[in-house]
């Protein structure tokens, strides 16, 4: 069985949020796209405030989702 080809998540992650985070202060958030809800993605890493800036993007997606009558195509 083959195993299942990366996404290049763990790329943008290490060439782009890792360093943000660690040089910038910068907070991000983790949200996976195309379910029919969103789920949201955190690490044991991550602070308190990267975990509810996640919370937040995926009430305001679910939000906006319900305002125009189902998931975006």
């Amino acid at each position: 069985m083959r195993k299942p080809s990366s996404t290049g998540t763990g790329k943008y992650e290490e060439r782009l949020a890792k360093p943000l985070s660690f040089l910038a202060n910068a907070d991000s958030a983790g949200l996976v796209l195309g379910a029919r809800v969103p789920v949201v993605l955190t690490s044991r890493a991550d602070s308190v405030r990267a975990r509810l800036a996640s919370a937040a993007v995926a009430l305001r997606l679910a939000h906006a989702r319900r305002a125009s009558g189902g998931a975006p195509a």
